[in-house]
């Protein structure tokens, strides 16, 4: 909304009369209609409007706010089942077809944002860790084993972040051989949580990392702090000497998978 009323404020010092004056009367609507953000707003207090509109204008916040790292973009995105919107930040890996990925959006799923009666009920800031796989149709040919490893290069020592310990729920064969291999290598058991083949299927992505949730109380200048703290260590990651690989064995041996099913949303 900010963006917006920035892109039409100019117009209303026009020399062309409805031109101005259409400008102004949208500059005066949105004023009147969305209410402002700044820091010191609370995640959870959102008074008098729509709830959804409330944490789109957070997220608009977060994507204003995100001091950008160097070879990383930023974008806002609505969620699939509509409603809640992502701040996005990424770190593409030069020449891999991989990005490294945060986003950040309010933790409880769209459809029980819907059933709230209040904004008190708003779980957090839901702060989302990915290894992004681009243009694919499937999750069979997604390198773990890079996950393994900005994991522990990256990750490990960052104690400062609350990680929820939920474990991935995965319904592919591949896809859980894929999570045991993770633990295998020394990640920890819930590192693999995301979206696998039926998001490839919907999007041409594959995405699995981790996540944490900071307490609803947070401000949104907390919220873009860490947002900007974490896409530094995402920009870091995307720069690493190892690329990932296109693992053509993988893809041979699966190949007489089932499709069937879907890695889904996870933790």
């Amino acid at each position: 909304m900010k963006l917006l009323a920035e892109l039409i404020a100019p117009f209303a010092s026009s020399p062309v009369p409805w031109v101005a004056t259409t400008a102004t009367a949208w500059t005066s609507h949105i004023e009147s209609q969305v209410p402002e953000v700044d820091g010191d707003t609370v995640w959870n207090q959102i008074d008098g409007i729509d709830l959804y509109l409330g944490l789109r204008l957070r997220a608009a916040y977060m994507y204003d706010n995100v001091a950008l790292p160097g070879r990383s973009s930023k974008s806002i995105q609505e969620i699939g089942s509509g409603g809640l919107y992502l701040a996005i930040v990424d770190a593409p890996i030069p020449g891999s077809g991989y990005t490294v990925r945060w986003e950040a959006t309010e933790s409880l799923p769209t459809q029980d944002v819907g059933k709230l009666v209040e904004s008190s009920g708003l779980r957090g800031v839901d702060f989302r860790f990915f290894l992004v796989q681009q243009q694919v149709a499937s999750s069979k040919a997604y390198d773990w084993d890079h996950l393994a490893l900005l994991w522990q290069e990256y990750h490990a020592q960052e104690d400062w972040i609350p990680w929820r310990h939920h474990p991935p729920r995965k319904t592919l064969q591949w896809e859980k051989e894929c999570v045991a291999r993770l633990k295998e290598l020394g990640a920890p058991a819930f590192l693999g949580n995301g979206y696998g083949e039926g998001q490839a299927k919907l999007s041409g992505e594959v995405e699995f990392g981790a996540r944490f949730v900071l307490p609803p109380s947070t401000t949104l200048k907390e919220a873009a702090e860490v947002l900007s703290r974490v896409a530094v260590i995402g920009s870091r990651m995307a720069q690493h000497a190892t690329q990932p690989q296109v693992k053509e064995t993988v893809i041979a041996l699966l190949d007489g998978e089932s499709d069937s099913g879907d890695a889904g949303v996870n933790g």
